[in-house]
C-alpha cells in the first residue's frame, strides 16, 4: 500500500477534527510536482542560453547556480513548515496535559483505600495508556510522513547534501522510534498494587 493511502486512510478514521493534526503530504506532493515541471523548464531551457545568461537563470530559480528558491519550492517549505509548527504545539499540549494527569492518577493511587476505588483507577490508567500509545502513533506516522516527503524533496533536487544527510538521520531514528515503540507496547502493562492476579 502507497504512503499517502496509507495516511489518507488513518486520517479518515480519525474523524474531522483530528485531520489537521497529520501532514498535508498530498498538497507536499504537488508541490513537488510543480517544482520538476520548473527544473523541466529551466534545464530545457539552459541548453540555448550563453554563459553570461546563466546567472540570470538562477536568479530566476535555477537551484545549481544559486540559493534563490523558486516559487513552488517556497510554497512547498512554507507548507511543510506550517505542518511542523502545528504538530509541535499539538504535541507540547498534549505533553503538559498528559504529566499533569499521570501525576493526578499517580496521587490518587496512592490515597486510594478500597478495592472498587482501585478498580476505577485502573480503567482511568488503562484509558490514559491507550491515549499514550495513541499519540504515540500520531507522531511516528507524522515522523515517517515528513521523512518521506523529505525523501522525495531530496530525490526532486538532488543537490542538497546537508538535507540528504538529514534525511538519513531521520530514517535511521525513524527505525529506532519504531523499535522502541513495540518495546513500550510489549512492556508495559498497567499494573496497580491490589489487584489479584486470577
Amino acid at each position: 500500500m502507497k504512503f499517502g493511502k496509507l495516511l489518507k486512510e488513518t486520517t479518515e478514521g480519525m474523524g474531522p477534527e483530528m485531520e489537521d493534526l497529520f501532514v498535508r503530504y498530498k498538497e507536499l506532493k504537488k508541490h513537488l510536482k510543480a517544482m520538476k515541471k520548473q527544473q523541466k523548464k529551466d534545464v530545457d531551457g539552459e541548453t540555448s542560453l550563453e554563459d553570461d545568461d546563466l546567472v540570470d537563470a538562477s536568479a530566476s530559480g535555477n537551484h545549481e547556480q544559486g540559493d534563490a528558491l523558486s516559487a513552488e519550492e517556497m510554497a512547498f517549505v512554507n507548507t511543510l513548515n506550517e505542518d511542523l509548527l502545528r504538530f509541535n504545539r499539538f504535541f507540547i499540549d498534549k505533553e503538559e496535559d498528559s504529566v499533569i494527569k499521570l501525576q493526578a492518577l499517580s496521587d490518587r493511587i496512592k490515597g486510594a483505600t478500597g478495592a472498587e476505588e482501585l478498580q476505577a483507577l485502573k480503567a482511568e490508567l488503562v484509558d490514559f495508556h491507550g491515549e499514550m500509545v495513541l499519540l504515540l502513533h500520531w507522531s511516528l506516522l507524522n515522523y515517517a510522513a515528513v521523512v518521506k516527503i523529505l525523501k522525495k524533496h531530496g530525490a526532486c533536487l538532488c543537490r542538497c547534501q546537508a538535507a540528504n544527510g538529514c534525511v538519513k538521520q531521520c530514517s535511521k531514528a525513524l527505525c529506532i522510534l519504531c523499535v522502541l515503540r513495540l518495546y513500550i507496547t510489549a512492556s508495559s502493562t498497567p499494573h496497580i498494587s491490589g489487584e489479584s492476579s486470577a
